[in-house]
Protein backbone atom coordinates (compact mmCIF):
# COMPACT_ATOMS: atom_id res chain seq x y z
CA UNK A 1 0.00 0.00 0.00
CA UNK A 2 1.67 3.35 -0.83
CA UNK A 3 1.32 5.94 2.20
CA UNK A 4 1.34 9.60 1.52
CA UNK A 5 4.00 11.59 3.30
CA UNK A 6 2.48 14.45 2.94
CA UNK A 7 -0.46 13.96 5.17
CA UNK A 8 1.77 12.92 8.14
CA UNK A 9 4.08 14.47 10.45
CA UNK A 10 7.70 15.05 9.52
CA UNK A 11 9.90 15.11 12.50
CA UNK A 12 14.00 14.99 12.76
CA UNK A 13 14.22 12.21 14.77
CA UNK A 14 12.53 10.03 17.09
CA UNK A 15 13.13 7.95 20.13
CA UNK A 16 12.14 4.98 21.36
CA UNK A 17 12.71 2.42 23.95
CA UNK A 18 13.46 -1.35 23.72
CA UNK A 19 10.22 -2.49 24.01
CA UNK A 20 9.33 -0.01 21.29
CA UNK A 21 12.18 -0.58 19.23
CA UNK A 22 11.69 -4.67 19.66
CA UNK A 23 8.05 -4.17 18.17
CA UNK A 24 9.11 -1.83 15.45
CA UNK A 25 11.55 -4.61 14.48
CA UNK A 26 9.30 -7.11 13.81
CA UNK A 27 6.23 -4.73 12.14
CA UNK A 28 5.60 -6.10 8.79
CA UNK A 29 5.81 -2.92 6.70
CA UNK A 30 8.02 -1.89 4.04
CA UNK A 31 8.33 1.56 5.19
CA UNK A 32 10.31 1.46 8.40
CA UNK A 33 10.94 5.62 8.71
CA UNK A 34 7.25 5.92 9.16
CA UNK A 35 6.29 5.60 13.36
CA UNK A 36 3.29 5.74 14.99
CA UNK A 37 2.62 8.12 18.19
CA UNK A 38 0.32 8.87 20.54
CA UNK A 39 -0.59 11.88 18.38
CA UNK A 40 -0.59 9.91 15.27
CA UNK A 41 1.57 8.70 12.46
CA UNK A 42 4.95 10.88 11.38
CA UNK A 43 7.27 10.07 8.92
CA UNK A 44 11.12 11.30 9.18
CA UNK A 45 12.60 13.79 7.04
CA UNK A 46 15.37 12.54 5.07
CA UNK A 47 18.21 14.37 6.55
CA UNK A 48 20.48 13.75 3.60
CA UNK A 49 21.60 17.68 2.00
CA UNK A 50 21.93 16.24 -1.72
CA UNK A 51 18.24 15.06 -0.97
CA UNK A 52 17.15 18.81 -0.49
CA UNK A 53 19.31 20.17 -3.47
CA UNK A 54 17.60 17.06 -5.81
CA UNK A 55 14.03 18.12 -4.74
CA UNK A 56 14.42 21.75 -5.68
CA UNK A 57 13.24 23.16 -8.77
CA UNK A 58 15.52 24.51 -11.67
CA UNK A 59 16.27 28.22 -11.38
CA UNK A 60 14.16 30.43 -13.90
CA UNK A 61 15.94 32.54 -16.02
CA UNK A 62 16.34 36.46 -16.33
CA UNK A 63 14.53 36.99 -19.70
CA UNK A 64 11.20 34.57 -17.26
CA UNK A 65 11.73 36.71 -14.42
CA UNK A 66 11.17 40.31 -16.54
CA UNK A 67 8.00 38.72 -18.22
CA UNK A 68 6.65 37.41 -14.88
CA UNK A 69 7.34 40.58 -12.97
CA UNK A 70 5.04 42.59 -16.05
CA UNK A 71 2.41 39.87 -16.54
CA UNK A 72 1.98 38.15 -13.63
CA UNK A 73 3.05 34.49 -13.54
CA UNK A 74 3.54 31.71 -15.96
CA UNK A 75 1.50 28.91 -16.13
CA UNK A 76 1.90 25.51 -17.92
CA UNK A 77 0.69 25.61 -20.72
CA UNK A 78 0.62 22.04 -22.97
CA UNK A 79 1.49 22.22 -26.50
CA UNK A 80 4.30 25.59 -25.71
CA UNK A 81 7.02 23.59 -26.49
CA UNK A 82 8.92 24.18 -23.34
CA UNK A 83 8.05 23.13 -19.61
CA UNK A 84 7.14 25.79 -17.26
CA UNK A 85 8.05 24.94 -13.45
CA UNK A 86 5.69 26.28 -11.00
CA UNK A 87 7.39 27.96 -8.02
CA UNK A 88 8.69 25.53 -5.69
CA UNK A 89 6.05 25.14 -2.57
CA UNK A 90 7.06 26.74 1.12
CA UNK A 91 8.88 23.80 3.15
CA UNK A 92 7.29 21.30 5.01
CA UNK A 93 7.55 22.32 8.80
CA UNK A 94 9.81 19.68 10.86
CA UNK A 95 8.23 18.74 14.30
CA UNK A 96 10.56 18.14 16.71
CA UNK A 97 9.54 15.30 19.53
CA UNK A 98 10.78 15.24 23.65
CA UNK A 99 13.04 12.29 24.05
CA UNK A 100 11.25 10.12 27.11
CA UNK A 101 13.04 9.19 30.00
CA UNK A 102 12.80 5.71 29.18
CA UNK A 103 14.18 5.86 25.52
CA UNK A 104 17.21 4.16 24.80
CA UNK A 105 17.59 4.47 20.93
CA UNK A 106 17.65 7.36 18.91
CA UNK A 107 16.41 7.25 14.94
CA UNK A 108 16.68 9.20 11.66
CA UNK A 109 16.57 9.02 8.29
CA UNK A 110 19.10 9.77 5.84
CA UNK A 111 19.37 9.21 1.79
CA UNK A 112 17.32 6.01 1.77
CA UNK A 113 18.43 4.22 5.22
CA UNK A 114 16.92 4.30 8.60
CA UNK A 115 19.42 4.66 10.76
CA UNK A 116 18.99 3.59 15.03
CA UNK A 117 21.76 4.51 16.98
CA UNK A 118 21.60 2.95 20.63
CA UNK A 119 22.96 5.23 24.01
CA UNK A 120 25.41 1.94 24.06
CA UNK A 121 26.78 2.83 20.63
CA UNK A 122 25.04 0.09 18.71
CA UNK A 123 23.89 0.86 15.54
CA UNK A 124 20.76 -0.50 13.51
CA UNK A 125 20.18 -0.07 9.93
CA UNK A 126 17.17 -0.54 8.03
CA UNK A 127 16.63 0.91 4.03
CA UNK A 128 13.22 3.09 4.26
CA UNK A 129 12.44 1.64 0.39
CA UNK A 130 12.10 -1.65 -1.22
CA UNK A 131 13.06 -3.79 1.92
CA UNK A 132 12.34 -7.14 3.00
CA UNK A 133 10.48 -6.69 6.32
CA UNK A 134 11.70 -7.70 9.69
CA UNK A 135 15.23 -7.60 7.83
CA UNK A 136 17.90 -5.64 9.63
CA UNK A 137 21.65 -4.64 9.95
CA UNK A 138 22.99 -4.19 13.01
CA UNK A 139 27.36 -2.89 13.63
CA UNK A 140 28.23 -4.14 17.09
CA UNK A 141 30.69 -1.89 19.59
CA UNK A 142 33.52 -4.34 18.06
CA UNK A 143 32.70 -3.15 14.59
CA UNK A 144 30.99 -6.76 14.03
CA UNK A 145 28.38 -6.67 11.10
CA UNK A 146 25.05 -8.54 11.75
CA UNK A 147 22.33 -9.46 9.13
CA UNK A 148 19.09 -11.41 10.80
CA UNK A 149 21.51 -12.10 13.43
CA UNK A 150 24.05 -13.48 12.26
CA UNK A 151 28.05 -12.45 11.39
CA UNK A 152 28.77 -11.26 7.93
CA UNK A 153 32.88 -11.91 7.94
CA UNK A 154 34.96 -13.43 5.17
CA UNK A 155 34.05 -12.73 2.02
CA UNK A 156 30.72 -11.53 2.43
CA UNK A 157 32.67 -8.66 4.67
CA UNK A 158 35.01 -8.31 2.06
CA UNK A 159 32.12 -7.11 -0.44
CA UNK A 160 29.36 -5.42 1.63
CA UNK A 161 31.07 -4.05 4.75
CA UNK A 162 33.28 -1.40 3.38
CA UNK A 163 31.25 0.86 1.43
CA UNK A 164 28.37 0.41 3.71
CA UNK A 165 30.15 1.00 6.90
CA UNK A 166 31.52 4.31 5.10
CA UNK A 167 28.09 5.51 4.07
CA UNK A 168 27.17 4.71 7.62
CA UNK A 169 30.31 6.66 8.66
CA UNK A 170 28.91 9.87 6.79
CA UNK A 171 25.59 10.17 7.92
CA UNK A 172 26.35 9.47 11.21
CA UNK A 173 29.05 12.29 11.37
CA UNK A 174 26.12 14.33 10.38
CA UNK A 175 23.89 13.51 13.06
CA UNK A 176 26.61 13.86 15.75
CA UNK A 177 26.95 17.72 14.68
CA UNK A 178 23.08 17.91 14.92
CA UNK A 179 22.96 17.98 18.73
CA UNK A 180 25.84 18.70 22.31
CA UNK A 181 27.54 15.71 23.32
CA UNK A 182 27.15 13.04 20.45
CA UNK A 183 30.07 10.74 19.43
CA UNK A 184 30.30 9.03 16.63
CA UNK A 185 30.22 4.82 17.31
CA UNK A 186 33.22 3.38 17.40
CA UNK A 187 31.87 -0.05 15.83
CA UNK A 188 31.68 1.61 12.58
CA UNK A 189 35.54 2.75 12.47
CA UNK A 190 36.22 -0.66 13.60
CA UNK A 191 34.47 -2.20 10.95
CA UNK A 192 35.77 -0.34 8.07
CA UNK A 193 38.84 -1.64 9.55
CA UNK A 194 37.88 -5.17 9.52
CA UNK A 195 36.41 -4.84 6.18
CA UNK A 196 39.79 -3.74 4.37
CA UNK A 197 41.38 -6.83 6.53
CA UNK A 198 39.20 -8.97 4.85
CA UNK A 199 39.90 -7.70 1.39
CA UNK A 200 43.13 -8.74 1.91
CA UNK A 201 41.95 -12.35 2.89
CA UNK A 202 39.50 -12.29 -0.42
CA UNK A 203 40.82 -10.13 -3.35
CA UNK A 204 37.50 -8.84 -5.08
CA UNK A 205 36.87 -7.64 -8.66
CA UNK A 206 36.54 -4.31 -8.85
CA UNK A 207 32.61 -4.51 -10.20
CA UNK A 208 32.23 -6.28 -6.41
CA UNK A 209 34.31 -3.63 -4.81
CA UNK A 210 31.24 -1.21 -6.16
CA UNK A 211 28.63 -2.30 -4.22
CA UNK A 212 27.59 -0.43 -1.16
Amino acid sequence: MTINDDALDRVEEIYLNQKQYLHWMCADTTRPDIFGTREGKVVLKNMDPAEDLRNQPPPRDEMRALIERAFGPLQNRRGSGQAVHAAAPPPRPVRKLERPADAVWTFFCHNCHVIGVHDDGTVVVRLAIDWCPNDECRVTLDGTRLKRNRVVDGESLAIWAGGFAKTLKGALKEWVQRAEGRKLPPGIQRLIKRSAEARKTWPLPDWKLAWP
